[in-house]
């Protein structure tokens, strides 16, 4: 379930996601991936303090395969600590069923954002196998 450019933000609206999404609507028009990125972070933090964790979880997952596949190596540590802290903050086995979920439909499918195939099949599994330590 690819989240697009004018994709469905769930309730409540507020001015955050009203925000987010013009500002999702403007980078995938003029084909900005990396403030893509910035907004999906955004509406990450703000779907895990709606406890909204499946989603978040996702965002997050998205923009680090993202940012490894750029060599943007403080943006990957920034995207772990986030990560990191939304694990602290659930159960091992709820953290660890959305994460494997949000894997899984990641290496079947890579990323797509919008009209944007930020990060293809094949990428995403090189860098699966990276992450496990077969290079």
């Amino acid at each position: 379930m690819p989240f697009l450019g004018n994709a469905e933000l769930r309730p409540p609206v507020t001015w955050h996601y009203v925000f987010y999404q013009k500002s999702l609507e403007i980078s995938e028009k003029v084909g900005d991936v990396h403030g893509m990125a910035e907004t999906y972070c955004n509406v990450g933090l703000l779907y895990f303090q709606q406890q909204q964790y499946p989603e978040a979880i996702r965002r997050l997952i998205e923009i680090f395969f993202l940012f490894i596949k750029l060599g943007a190596a403080p943006l990957v540590q920034q995207t772990n600590r986030i990560l990191a802290d939304f694990q602290s903050q659930l159960s091992e086995r709820e953290f660890g069923r959305y994460f494997n979920e949000t894997l899984r439909g990641i290496l079947a499918n890579g990323i797509t954002w919008g009209r944007h195939q930020v990060v293809t099949k094949d990428e995403a599994q090189e860098i699966g196998q990276r992450l496990r330590g077969k290079e």
